[in-house]
């Protein structure tokens, strides 16, 4: 508890085992420590991820650990996450293919991509929010669209199942509002369930 307003001084460390992890430069404006109540909170301000132009920025990133659960399972466990003010841009090449911009594209050879572990994290995952945050959308042919106020919400509830609740503001000044409930299955992702509506 004492050490946590101390942990800036890792934001070096941190950018480099976030950029060992995920093979991308990780650039981090500054770190910061607090405690509420029982759980630490780490907070991560002007974070950018990949190279170049593209390059996806977040304003702030808040992660807060479940210090009980992760004794009590053995295995880190995450309470909450809120990230702040993100604008992703996914572009079409002309294969057809989207790419987030600021990540490099995914190789010929690479190995399929393996939904597993992902549903395994986001079912080990307390709540999850994103606000004020944007969505280019660039295709090959016709115009770019921008989602903009986007926000979502993922939590978990009794039983294991996922609910989403998101809402964006289209190019038109519309808003679209929708809402999923998920099952998942992290040790055969097909046989995971998914239900929603506008």
């Amino acid at each position: 508890r004492l050490l946590m307003p101390w942990v800036g001084e890792y934001r070096n460390e941190v950018e480099a085992r976030a950029a060992a992890a995920l093979g991308e430069p990780v650039r981090l404006g500054r770190l910061e420590g607090r405690w509420a109540r029982w759980n630490p909170v780490l907070i991560l301000r002007d974070l950018s991820l990949g190279r170049g132009e593209g390059t996806v920025q977040l304003d702030h990133l808040q992660v807060v650990p479940d210090v009980f659960g992760s004794l009590w399972h053995r295995q880190l466990r995450i309470k909450s996450v809120q990230v702040d003010g993100v604008h992703l841009v996914l572009q079409e090449d002309p294969q057809g293919h989207w790419q987030l911009r600021g990540l490099p594209p995914r190789a010929p050879e690479a190995k399929p991509f393996d939904p597993g572990p992902l549903l395994d994290g986001l079912a080990r995952l307390g709540h999850a929010s994103l606000l004020d945050s944007q969505l280019s959308l660039i295709p090959q042919q016709g115009s770019p669209v921008t989602l903009r106020y986007a926000e979502a919400s993922l939590s978990r509830q009794l039983g294991g199942a996922l609910e989403l609740a998101t809402r964006f503001r289209l190019p038109d000044g519309g808003t679209v509002a929708a809402h999923f409930t998920a099952t998942l299955r992290p040790e055969d992702w097909r046989a995971s369930t998914l239900e929603g509506y506008l």
